[in-house]
């Protein structure tokens, strides 16, 4: 298993973790929004074991940060039209949407 992925199963491990104390402790809005990251986590580990699979070889890395880079443009656009209709928790869910894929880019540009 590569230190990306294994990373990334801790991360969801943690994350899950989280989500059930805040779960427990009343907070289900917060725990609702730590559920948002863990399915961007989770989208960028099946996205990471497509690429794997399809064969890229060499061309893996650009294959795989090109599949993650093709997730912004829709998701930027959908907190413009959030945005644009006054849906301040549509808002939040996409800049979480938004800054958990960045931060699963830069950790995979270290890791790997």
């Amino acid at each position: 298993m590569s230190a990306f992925l294994s990373w990334l199963d801790g991360a969801v491990a943690a994350l899950e973790a989280q989500a059930r104390e805040l779960r427990a402790s009343g907070c289900k809005d917060e725990s609702d929004l730590v559920r948002i990251r863990i399915n961007i986590h989770q989208i960028a580990r099946t996205l990471y074991l497509v690429c794997r699979r399809s064969g890229y070889g060499s061309d893996f890395r650009a294959a795989y940060l090109a599949k993650l880079d093709a997730l912004i443009p829709p998701w930027t656009a959908a907190r413009s039209l959030a945005v644009e209709h006054d849906d301040p928790c549509r808002v939040i869910i996409e800049d979480i949407k938004l800054d958990t894929l960045r931060m699963l880019r830069i950790r995979y540009l270290e890791t790997e």
